[in-house]
């Protein structure tokens, strides 16, 4: 009697379509953080989960090393260039990762003190970028002059450089007027003085780091030159060479640019008390439908310049285009964020925050603003669609409920608590909450704050 053959395992026979793509998982699950051991950062260069699927079988070797696409991402890690006995090694590998990938564009993240060798090889394939992120110094950026014209694929820049050298920066300032397709660009200097504005008015999201006033007065200056669809994230930064924070004078006044989302990052009160409100005094915003003000640590805090935002919000007409407001950094009182929701009535997200340093007088999540948001009238953001708070639960829980009782009315409305750890109390109206999330479809929590209650501006920078 013959035995019958064991059938394949279904993944092994898979179709190559979806190998591949199984592929690029296993792929993007391994660059996820970065890596700081060498060991660790030469496999990720050598693209080792891809190496281990090959060894499988004879069709997944083939599949592993002849899909072009697994082989795109570059991550070169900063650790890489400090092994001068390894360095031939590491220079063999980045130059086979090039060649399996073929003719597809490039994802390149590259870090740390790169060679003139490492960066040389990169930069002859310039053709193909798409992506890129450095993070290095100016001086091992040099570009050449004759390849820039080849930046017809790139599409996003991100460059950390910490020190602003203008040769450099004229090459790659060229080099960005010659990329027909970058969409997005994230600079840890201000280019916008130099980049024409037929550049900035295709970009789709940038970002700036700035140091000085001066940067601030050159960036501000070039917002008009924005698109509609754009995403502005400005980086506000402390120079040690720098004291004029404290009482900042721009050069710049009435400025009209059609940025659709602005998102300021600002560090501490006490140093840099006034440049939100010569922000606002400076600019209008009609397209603006994303408005955050960010912190780079947690209890950091700013005041309001409240006559300031209602003033920029009449002549902007936030009333009409205003959809996402973050100002849970800001200390606002009560009757201010009233005011601020009569002037913005089309939100649909809307984060705040009582502080826990303040006095219960200044608390602004109280009853006042609950009743005011449970009322039916077509001035109080009717599209309100996500509440997200820090609170120190200082309201009666009924006026809570009767808010959400009369928002989950339009299903999917969000409300997210966290209160602080002194603050915390029970909440008697749980159980007629969990109704209203099986009813309603309400979604709601409420939990401690976490370590990363405020907004965090310091992202990898890869410029999406």
């Amino acid at each position: 009697m013959m035995r019958e053959s064991q059938p394949e395992v279904w993944v092994k026979s898979a179709p190559t379509e979806v190998l591949t793509e199984i592929f690029h998982h296993a792929r993007e699950d391994d660059s996820s953080q970065r890596c700081l051991r060498l060991p660790d950062a030469i496999a990720r260069l050598a693209n080792s989960p891809i190496l281990s699927l090959s060894k499988v079988c004879s069709r997944w070797h083939t599949i592993a090393l002849g899909s072009q696409g697994l082989w795109s991402t570059i991550c070169a890690e900063g650790v890489l260039w400090t092994s001068v006995p390894h360095m031939a090694e590491i220079l063999d590998l980045l130059h086979t990762a090039l060649v399996r990938s073929g003719s597809t564009p490039l994802n390149i993240r590259a870090y740390g003190h790169i060679p003139p060798s490492a960066f040389a090889i990169l930069e002859s394939q310039m053709h193909r970028w798409s992506s890129v992120v450095l993070r290095c110094s100016w001086e091992q950026l040099e570009l050449n002059i004759d390849r820039v014209d080849g930046l017809r694929n790139l599409r996003a820049l991100t460059i950390r450089a910490p020190a602003l050298q203008a040769p450099c920066t004229a090459r790659w300032t060229h080099a960005i007027g010659q990329a027909p397709n970058l969409e997005q660009l994230s600079i840890s200097q201000p280019f916008t003085p130099i980049v024409a504005s037929t550049v900035l008015k295709r970009l789709r999201h940038c970002a700036w780091d700035l140091t000085s006033p001066t940067e601030l007065t050159e960036v501000l200056s070039s917002m008009e030159f924005l698109g509609h669809t754009t995403t502005l994230r400005l980086a506000i930064y402390m120079d040690e060479m720098t004291d004029l924070w404290d009482d900042p004078i721009l050069h710049v006044s009435n400025i009209c640019s059609d940025v659709a989302v602005l998102q300021l990052g600002v560090p501490t009160e006490v140093l840099w008390q006034n440049i939100l409100k010569t922000v606002f005094q400076t600019l209008t915003l009609p397209c603006l439908a994303e408005l955050a003000i960010l912190t780079f640590f947690r209890y950091d805090y700013m005041s309001w310049p409240h006559a300031e935002f209602l003033d920029m919000a009449h002549r902007s007409d936030f009333a009409s285009h205003l959809t996402k407001l973050d100002i849970a950094i800001c200390i606002v009182k009560d009757e201010e964020l009233l005011d601020i929701l009569s002037m913005t009535c089309m939100l649909q997200e809307l984060c705040i925050a009582d502080h826990s340093f303040l006095t219960w007088e200044h608390i602004v999540i109280t009853n006042s603003l609950l009743e005011w948001l449970s009322q039916s009238t077509s001035l109080r953001v009717p599209n309100l669609a996500s509440l997200d708070v820090v609170t120190r639960l200082r309201f009666d829980d009924c006026c809570l409920f009767d808010m959400l009782r009369f928002r989950s009315r339009c299903r999917g409305f969000s409300c997210y608590l966290r209160y602080h750890r002194d603050s915390y109390r029970e909440v008697a109206v749980s159980r007629d909450v969990d109704d209203l999330i099986r009813e309603q479809g309400l979604l709601y929590s409420c939990e401690e704050v976490g370590d990363s209650w405020s907004s965090d501006s310091d992202e990898e920078g890869d410029g999406t």
